[in-house]
């Protein structure tokens, strides 16, 4: 971070089965060790723009899906993540677009970008892999981000994520729109 102070990250936490009080606490002091002023404290999203975060310094958001995240200013809450649960390219892409119209939350919120095996198509490609079923599906899926469009508006999205971000497809993509906002 200090190498690229422009970067800014979103540690999106959540799924703490298993997790006491305790734990919590101590994860949260980690966290506020590692990253210290980095930390952007809990605040409006609506006021939340790159240019600002650049302003203050914050390079880190820690999104934190948990009642015990009110305890602490510099945690956010939890941030919806919009996902298809298809292994499907098209359906991804229709689902999205659904979400899309029907309008945006509050805040920030995740396009998800995943697409995921489900038994039958475990069943029926047995030599296959997740990787595998990502990276033929990159180049369709990036085509569809490049024509998205970034910002507030009830049509937008703020956060596009996806696995396998090293294929060199995705990243671009989502830096493109990034660029139309500069």
């Amino acid at each position: 971070m200090e190498t690229h102070p422009k970067e800014v990250v979103i540690l999106a936490c959540r799924f703490f089965e298993g997790m006491n009080e305790r734990q919590h606490h101590q994860l949260i002091q980690k966290m506020e060790n590692l990253f210290g002023s980095k930390i952007c404290l809990r605040t409006s999203a609506a006021l939340v723009t790159l240019r600002k975060l650049w302003e203050l310094g914050c390079q880190v958001i820690i999104s934190y899906d948990n009642v015990i995240a009110k305890e602490y200013p510099e945690l956010w809450p939890g941030i919806p993540y919009w996902w298809a649960d298809t292994y499907k390219p098209k359906s991804l892409v229709q689902y999205l677009e659904t979400q899309k119209q029907i309008g945006r939350p509050d805040g920030f919120f995740v396009a998800g970008m995943n697409l995921t095996e489900d038994w039958w198509y475990i069943l029926t490609h047995l030599r296959s892999s997740l990787k595998r079923l990502t990276f033929p599906n990159y180049p369709y899926l990036s085509d569809w981000i490049k024509k998205q469009v970034p910002g507030p508006g009830k049509h937008c999205f703020n956060i596009i994520a996806g696995d396998f971000i090293g294929a060199g497809y995705l990243v671009p993509a989502v830096l493109a729109l990034n660029s139309k906002l500069i």
